[in-house]
């Protein structure tokens, strides 16, 4: 059983920087810099009118705006949230369309092409993790007002499982293909900085993702490499060995504790937008945190455990 804490609790400023493969120009002459690609994660209005955190991107034409999360876990392509029959029928439209980012409507598309497989539409090799019954087309997909990619390959979920409105990352990534194959990334370099979503207006500032390079304000120190891993449920699995309550006394308390030895290792995957954590240490949180508990969140961090504003 896993304890999910809201940004608005615990609020943890995480700068991740990755390296794929650096591109080097074979020209002899001095090559032309191309500038890494910036993209803001910020809270985005949906067309329900609710508010959903994510890397704001358009699709089709018309245009039609969602929000996005980036998957570098299990995906290598960009999956959808469609207005078919991937909610089921207890679902309300905008809990829907909120808790997938929006939806898009590809018969209201003029652009959108319909591909009998995801090899036909230009998509990655199958990811493990989709359904048969999924989708896969093309269409345009408008990055920010000046850079919009083409026959851009979709996957529209129809019987999968995995996460909708979320943008493949991982180590052939058909989004990272396509900026690096129209020149318009100098590497598939990137970086995720979520931003800080707070519930004072000091506790939050917009989110940034910098594909070919990274935000050198938002890091310090030497770096640091670190080799990934495969095959299990995770590529990028860290050590944690503390994790301390602030009090405004200033004084620390771990509340890790002992029951998991000396350090906990976990799984950081951009996909995710709240933490989980085992339940005693959940539990060692609500003992020692103070406040009223209330119960799960059906706001902007979906299902997080929500305090009272007063005594935290």
């Amino acid at each position: 059983m896993l304890g999910y804490l809201t940004n608005s609790i615990f609020i943890i400023a995480l700068c991740l920087v990755f390296s794929v493969v650096v591109v080097q120009s074979q020209s002899t002459c001095s090559p032309k810099l191309i500038a890494p690609l910036v993209l803001p994660v910020r809270n985005v209005t949906l067309a329900s009118q609710e508010v959903y955190r994510g890397i704001p991107l358009s699709v089709g034409t018309p245009l039609q705006n969602l929000a996005f999360l980036l998957d570098s876990l299990a995906s290598n392509d960009t999956l959808l949230n469609d207005v078919g029959d991937f909610c089921d029928n207890t679902t309300s439209l905008i809990q829907c369309q909120y808790n997938a980012g929006g939806q898009i409507d590809t018969g209201a598309s003029s652009t959108w092409s319909q591909a009998s497989s995801a090899a036909a539409a230009g998509a990655a090799p199958y990811d493990s993790d989709l359904d048969s019954a999924d989708i896969f087309g093309t269409d345009t997909l408008q990055i920010n007002t000046s850079i919009a990619l083409k026959h851009y390959p979709l996957g529209i979920l129809r019987g999968s499982n995995a996460q909708p409105n979320a943008i493949g990352f991982n180590v052939n990534s058909t989004f990272l293909n396509a900026l690096q194959a129209a020149k318009l990334i100098p590497s598939r370099t990137w970086s995720l900085f979520w931003g800080l979503t707070g519930a004072e207006p000091s506790s939050q500032m917009d989110g940034s993702l910098v594909i070919g390079g990274y935000d050198a304000a938002k890091t310090a120190g030497p770096n640091s490499t670190q080799p990934t891993t495969e095959g299990q449920g995770c590529s990028l699995l860290v050590t944690m060995t503390a994790i301390n309550l602030n009090f405004p006394n200033g004084t620390n308390f771990n509340i890790l504790g002992t029951s998991h030895g000396a350090a906990l290792r976990m799984c950081v995957s951009p996909i995710y937008p709240i933490m989980t954590l085992p339940y005693d240490i959940w539990q060692s949180f609500q003992a020692f945190g103070g406040g009223t508990y209330i119960g799960r969140s059906v706001g902007i961090n979906v299902w997080g455990e929500v305090f009272a504003a007063e005594g935290v």
